[in-house]
């Protein structure tokens, strides 16, 4: 919501509104009204917002552009803006314990079991990290059935000329 949108009284009206549809369990603030997507959604001036970030604002808190409200508790309903922080995109996917990306960052090992360290670790143009001794692994299989592919070509064009 941009600043400036409201005044004293309806700030006073917009904390008035998001309280009275929380329920209070743990020091969250759980969001009772309607949600999208697992987060609490409210309509304010017209527009639909969700009301982690509108609480994060009306208690003073500034969000920049570009920048992401991350659930300190992990609780996307809680609006408490004590349980709200915010952080980079790229921050907020990390350490959200449940995105594959922060899944696969804690991952200390490669599918076949080689340990991932800086000399063992290759990193592509889109940032996805693979095992290199795997890659290596992958590319003698890979020589080796093209050797054999081009063998049988030639052998199948050998026979053509009989």
């Amino acid at each position: 919501m941009p600043s400036g949108v409201y005044d004293r009284w309806s700030e006073e009206m917009t904390i008035k509104k998001l309280l009275s549809r929380i329920l209070i369990d743990n020091g969250c603030w759980i969001w009772q009204g309607s949600t999208a997507v697992g987060y609490g959604r409210v309509h304010m001036y017209g527009k639909s917002v969700y009301a982690h970030r509108l609480s994060f604002i009306v208690h003073g808190g500034v969000i920049p552009d570009g920048m992401h409200i991350d659930h300190i508790c992990r609780i996307t309903r809680c609006i408490n803006p004590e349980h709200l922080r915010v952080v980079t995109p790229i921050q907020n996917i990390l350490e959200n314990s449940m995105s594959p990306c922060a899944l696969n960052k804690v991952k200390t090992h490669c599918v076949k079991g080689h340990e991932y360290f800086p000399e063992n670790t290759y990193i592509s143009k889109s940032m996805q990290r693979s095992c290199r001794i795997c890659r290596h692994e992958t590319d003698i299989r890979r020589n080796a059935l093209s050797k054999y592919a081009r063998a049988a070509r030639k052998r199948e064009g050998a026979n053509v000329n009989l």
